[in-house]
């Protein structure tokens, strides 16, 4: 009976998943891409379940993800499949987790209306499915709130331990949470369980860093950190003109991909009207929130999908701005309200038809063309790749170096380098001046007056060849 009257309550929440979730799987026959990141997580995941004998590890990324996809590979279960089907279930998570938390802080409108545009919001739709990190840590950081909500401390600071485990950044809900449990809670029991739950993953992290990392770093202190000392080297050193955007650059783009977003903004006065602050747990909610996006907008190198990150918080407060003002026209007038939620509906859902199709992408035909050449050569070979594309195409351990060309034709041509197979990649090192362009030809003539040009195969947007020392 209590399974019919949940049901009964929450229809169109359940109705919206499924046509979400139908939608994925039959987009999913035919735009199946991978993006660069992806390859790196495969490799990183081939890496662990083999005890490093085949894919490649990469020290700048957080190893939770990576430890969930080669569950799967060690199945037997096609990676990338594997892959998907987790990429789903933490959006599904992430998306339940944003109806849950409008309800808790609102009303079930609120709630449906959260969840439809989330849904709906194109980098979202597109990035759902994608072996990355942002939806699931938004996933875990939700939750974590959800049981701040709940007085459920310990299983707060889990869960935000959990999403600093799977991005980095994610870290900083530390900061937040913190403070409210000091000056809100204020309870020393709860404020040690939150930290020693927070701290059962966060020091797993730590720990390994330092037995992995002690032979290779000055310090135990260096140790302890080496990914984010890697991670802040190789991200200063790809900021390139590209990626330099505005502090306002996410603003714009939520906008852009929706203009019910800019609802944002009578979000501040309904904080008020409304006295959302006397909820200090929904205070947390709006302070993570500013933490998060005030980060993201303050580097230089931003991207789009960096915005998963904090869209459903986003998300949330504009929902509730859009259900203020349906409230209001309501009571003015029932048929206007109606024909207007009507209407919003289906701005909604073309919107997110026209705009979320520009996120699709078919598998490169260069890519599987470099699978294939891989698949078919039979001798024996020591790989240097400029690309983690390669992961999927070969069980071999290679070495990968993505942000110095030069340095990476130095290595492969050094004669005593064991490397016999360099392959090269247009992609990985983007240009924005001749001088950049000029210095890749260059390092691509030596590699071809030193070596071998074994393979090559290109596609509109990727070139890559494969040289034979």
């Amino acid at each position: 009976m209590k399974k019919n009257n949940w049901f009964k309550e929450n229809w169109i929440f359940v109705a919206i998943l499924a046509v979400f979730l139908t939608a994925k799987i039959i987009l999913l026959t035919t735009y199946n891409s991978l993006f660069f990141d992806e390859y790196e997580y495969i490799g990183i995941a081939k890496f662990i379940y083999s005890l490093g004998q085949t894919g490649f590890y990469s020290e700048m990324r957080p190893i939770l993800f990576p430890l969930l996809l080669g569950v799967g590979w060690k199945l037997n279960i096609p990676i990338v499949l594997f892959g998907r089907m987790i990429a789903l279930t933490f959006a599904i998570g992430a998306l339940s987790m944003t109806y849950m938390l409008s309800k808790k802080f609102f009303n079930k409108n609120t709630a449906i209306w959260s969840v439809l545009l989330l849904a709906s919001f194109p980098l979202f739709f597109a990035f759902s499915h994608r072996l990355l990190t942002g939806i699931p840590a938004v996933f875990l950081l939700l939750t974590s709130i959800y049981f701040f909500k709940e007085e459920k401390y310990g299983l707060c600071g889990l869960f935000a331990g959990l999403a600093f485990m799977i991005r980095f950044p994610s870290g900083l809900m530390l900061i937040p949470l913190l403070i409210f449990m000091i000056f809100k809670v204020a309870k020393i029991r709860k404020i040690i369980k939150f930290i020693i739950f927070y701290s059962i993953p966060a020091s797993l992290f730590f720990i390994f860093n330092i037995f992995f990392y002690r032979d290779v770093t000055a310090n135990f202190f260096d140790s302890m950190i080496r990914p984010f000392i890697i991670a802040n080297a190789d991200i200063t050193r790809y900021n390139i003109a590209i990626y330099s955007q505005p502090f306002y650059y996410y603003f714009v783009q939520f906008f852009l991909n929706n203009w019910i977003f800019i609802l944002l903004i009578a979000f501040v006065f309904f904080y008020f009207k409304n006295k959302l602050h006397e909820d200090f747990s929904f205070d947390l909610f709006v302070t993570a929130a500013i933490f998060l996006t005030v980060y993201f907008s303050w580097l230089s190198h931003k991207e789009f999908r960096y915005g998963l990150l904090f869209l459903p918080f986003i998300t949330i407060m504009v929902a509730h701005s859009l259900d203020e003002l349906m409230f209001f026209i309501k009571r003015k007038s029932k048929w206007i309200s109606n024909l207007l939620v009507f209407a919003v509906v289906v701005f909604i859902l073309v919107n997110s038809f026209i705009l979320g199709y520009g996120f699709l992408g078919k598998m490169d035909t260069a890519h599987t063309n470099l699978c294939s050449f891989f698949s078919s050569y039979d001798e024996e070979y020591s790989l240097f790749s400029t690309t983690a594309i390669v992961v999927p195409c070969t069980d071999q351990k290679f070495y990968g170096r993505y942000f110095d060309l030069p340095t990476s034709v130095d290595l492969f041509l050094n004669e005593s380098s064991s490397y016999n197979l360099f392959v090269f990649s247009s992609s990985t090192f983007p240009c924005v001046d001749e001088e950049c362009e000029v210095m890749k030809r260059e390092e691509f003539n030596r590699l071809s007056d030193s070596s071998e040009l074994l393979y090559n195969t290109s596609s509109v947007f990727e070139y890559f060849a494969v040289f034979k020392k």
